[in-house]
């Protein structure tokens, strides 16, 4: 009966929100091991498939790394510049866009096939956090669809 529960825990399709000091978390849970979650938030040409408020990308990497640049076409209109200003290798990577600090992305892996993926903010974006459900979400229909990626 434990491990039922455990499962059914797991697969619990709720959002999870965590509040740090200035920061605000939404995360979901994904029934994927972190390399996969991890390959699909890094792959700039996916980005327009998950990303509600991205359109296009230009960057120098497919895949980010540290330092990366390029351009988002947001549903906006205007196409802003942005830069990975930190990236832990399938743990976690952040972004300025528009020469602004904005979502950072987190993965804590459950086991080898599960993880939690959080999408955080400043608290003052507290509203973006619907747009992050939309993009947790679409990731989740992502990595369940055996695409390959």
């Amino acid at each position: 009966m434990g491990g039922f529960i455990l499962i059914m825990g797991l697969m619990d399709r709720r959002p999870r929100f965590q509040i740090k000091p200035g920061r605000f978390s939404v995360g979901m849970i994904m029934a994927a091991n972190a390399s996969d979650v991890w390959r699909i938030i890094t792959d700039t040409s996916l980005w327009p498939e998950w990303g509600p408020s991205i359109l296009d990308v230009q960057c120098s990497n497919r895949f980010i790394l540290s330092g990366s640049k390029g351009s988002v076409k947001t549903v906006m209109g205007p196409s802003l510049a942005f830069t990975i200003t930190s990236l832990k290798k399938e743990r976690e990577w952040r972004w300025a866009v528009g020469g602004i600090d904005a979502t950072g992305h987190r993965i804590i892996p459950i086991n080898d096939d599960c993880c939690m993926l959080f999408f955080d903010m400043p608290i003052w974006a507290i509203p973006y956090s619907i747009i992050c459900l939309v993009a947790l979400d679409r990731i989740r229909k992502l990595v369940n669809s055996k695409k390959e990626f």
